[in-house]
């Protein structure tokens, strides 16, 4: 019988991905009865990952010495994912319910890596408010969590896009400029750092 493992590395996540995950481990570690202490502690983790958050949003604006710091604290967070899934994984003694139980991924015993398709049928429309915007789709097997994306930029190169993050395929913008026109698209993220775009589309917000 094969032994089941924790994912330990996520340096393939992109930063808003890393983000995400490192705050669905905090969710699912607090008054888990499972692990009552772990390695790092989970304050420690906690505020870790509570640091890195609020340094992404920072890094946004370009500023260079902010994303050097982002990096950095990017380089902690891996580091302390890794040491907290290997001491997770010897407290679960091989059971199953109990790695899952963590927030980490429980790699698969097949070895495969699940496939994410792009999500079909990807609409936007207007939120039951002034200056929302709604998302859906009809999402994507196998995705761990969901980028919602948008900018009121042309679609160039150079285009600013601002990113929610979320484990719904639907997801509603808000407080946008009303009467401007926004680009909007949804990005899946896969078990293993594998990404996968919508098509985008606009619309001009009510």
């Amino acid at each position: 019988m094969k032994k089941d493992r924790l994912i330990t590395n996520y340096s393939k996540y992109n930063d808003v991905a890393l983000d995400f995950k490192a705050k669905q481990i905090v969710e699912s570690l607090t008054e888990n009865d499972n692990f009552p202490t772990t390695v790092p502690s989970l304050q420690d983790f906690t505020a870790l990952s509570k640091e890195f958050n609020v340094s992404l949003n920072k890094a946004r604006t370009g500023d260079k010495v902010q994303i050097a710091y982002k990096n950095q604290l990017r380089k902690q967070l891996l580091s302390n994912m890794q040491e907290l899934a290997i001491n997770v994984e010897s407290q679960a003694f091989n059971d199953r319910s109990k790695l899952m139980s963590s927030g980490f991924d429980v790699s698969s015993n097949s070895g495969i890596t699940p496939i994410i398709t792009a999500p079909k049928n990807f609409t936007l429309s207007d939120g039951s408010n002034i200056g929302e915007i709604k998302l859906n789709s009809s999402g994507s097997p196998n995705a761990i969590s969901y980028v919602h994306e948008y900018t009121y930029d042309e679609l160039t190169e150079e285009a600013k896009w601002n990113t929610e993050v979320s484990s719904s395929k639907a997801h509603v913008f808000k407080n946008l400029a009303s009467s401007k026109r926004i680009y909007a698209r949804t990005r899946v993220v896969g078990r293993k750092g594998q990404e996968v775009y919508s098509n985008t589309l606009s619309r001009v917000v009510q």
